[in-house]
């Protein structure tokens, strides 16, 4: 089994972001894991037209591919960063 699980950072202030997990989504393969989140970004990359939002992806260092999005929602509020991983889950 493979989950999508997307980590989201709040920044309130310049020294705190607080990691929040938001709705994880299990599949039973990886590539419909990844399936799932190519379509979350092209979602994210339409709104690029009209909103402040920024998508892409990206390599760890255990050459993992994964998504980031960052956007915010209204001009006075801080930024809000995303990041999507499809993970393997294991069982005992």
């Amino acid at each position: 089994m493979w989950i999508l699980l997307a980590v989201v950072l709040k920044t309130t202030n310049p020294g705190v972001s607080i990691p929040v997990l938001d709705k994880p989504l299990i599949h039973n393969t990886q590539l419909e894991c990844e399936k799932s989140m190519k379509s979350i970004y092209d979602e994210y990359k339409l709104l690029q037209v009209n909103y402040p939002v920024k998508v892409k992806y990206e390599k760890n260092d255990n050459n993992q591919k994964y998504m980031v999005c960052t956007y915010k929602p209204d001009y006075t509020k801080p930024k809000i960063t995303t990041y999507y991983y499809c993970l393997k889950t294991f069982v005992k």
